[in-house]
């Protein structure tokens, strides 16, 4: 088995590369080369990808001791809240039009402000903690992630703050052109179930 890598074009233009192991075998006197699996992106395994090629290089399969977890998510909650979040209609709600490079938009930051105070509830500074130990990915799949840096007692980047502080504010001020009385009252259905233990999501 080995390593191969392939570059994709995303959507937006950017290309990624993506790093597949692949065997060889042989079939009817010719060989062939089949795709074992995806490992994920190039520049994310970047760290593990000598490791990773020396585990292959071995005649004896590797202990599983000697492979060890970098990190531990939990994100079956969230893809489940997910789900209910667009079966509600809530993501077509608070669509908005937006240029490229400006963040999370005011939908996805609803949705994480949601979430977390279903899951884990808290500030928005124990909501970089909670980004810590729940993969959450933004509209295009990619991991929100806290930005931190000690400011005296605070160790939250303000910068990373304000847009949640924001959100808030914003759906406020969107409230009576955006959401119905039907809307609202789906969310708040949804809301109180949720917190209610009513739904057996989680």
């Amino acid at each position: 088995m080995f390593l191969r890598t392939l570059r994709l074009r995303r959507k937006d233009g950017s290309e990624a590369e993506y790093v597949r192991l692949v065997e060889s075998y042989r079939e009817k006197g010719q060989v062939k080369q089949r795709i074992v699996a995806t490992l994920g992106r190039k520049d994310l395994l970047a760290p593990h990808l000598d490791r990773l090629a020396e585990l292959l290089g071995r005649s004896a399969p590797a202990s599983p001791r000697a492979l060890k977890p970098q990190e531990s998510t939990v994100w079956g909650p969230t893809l489940v809240a997910r789900h209910l979040w667009k079966e509600l209609g809530m993501e077509e709600l608070l669509e908005e039009k937006r240029g490229k490079g400006k963040g999370l938009s005011l939908a996805e930051r609803a949705f994480v402000l949601v979430v977390n105070r279903l899951l884990s509830p808290g500030s928005e500074h124990a909501l970089a903690q909670w980004l810590e130990t729940d993969y959450v990915p933004d509209g295009r799949g990619e991991r929100i992630r806290p930005v931190w840096k000690q400011n005296g007692r605070v160790r939250v980047d303000p910068r990373f703050l304000w847009p949640w502080y924001r959100t808030l504010d914003e759906l406020i001020g969107r409230k009576e052109r955006t959401l119905g009385v039907r809307s609202r009252m789906i969310a708040y259905c949804f809301l109180e179930e949720m917190r209610m233990g009513l739904l057996p999501c989680f």
